[in-house]
């Protein structure tokens, strides 16, 4: 396990997993139902739990995991505890697709916003429209273009 994965281990309780074996794991779909923080190499990064990977959870080092963590930070204040008390009945159904290069050459991992989901009622999002994403700035031309 890295040493990120045994930061957000003690800090969420979880085992972290990468993007690419929710990928593999859970087609790519899973849950947000909480959010943390970890301390890496100097930097605040978030660390979210889901639904899907019961025990574990994922960091979000990419833009658009940063930008949901900061929205979500801002739209409450910076109070993370009633973030998560509001993950215990709603969650965030996420989409990963694997890591594309732009036409510049730069990584860049496609992440849609699939939506809010009650988590006491019903985890079955439609997500069978696939967004597709324009390959020299990332952002999302088909599917869900719904900011974070």
């Amino acid at each position: 396990m890295s040493k990120l994965g045994n930061i957000a281990k003690k800090i969420v309780g979880t085992q972290t997993v990468k993007i690419d074996d929710i990928i593999d794991k859970f087609g790519g779909v899973v849950t947000v139902n909480g959010l943390s923080y970890a301390t890496y190499k100097g930097d605040r990064v978030p660390v979210f739990s889901f639904v899907e990977g019961e025990g574990m959870a994922f960091w979000g080092g990419c833009k658009k995991l940063r930008e949901l963590a900061d929205a979500l930070i801002e739209e409450y204040d910076g109070n993370l505890g009633a973030i998560n008390d509001d993950f215990r009945t709603t969650g965030i159904k996420l989409k990963f697709s694997p890591i594309i290069k732009t036409n510049g050459g730069n990584p860049f991992r496609p992440v849609a916003n699939l939506g809010e989901v009650n988590l006491q009622t019903d985890l079955n999002v439609d997500d069978t429209d696939e967004p597709e994403f324009d390959a020299d700035t990332g952002e999302v031309i088909k599917g869900d273009d719904e900011p974070f």
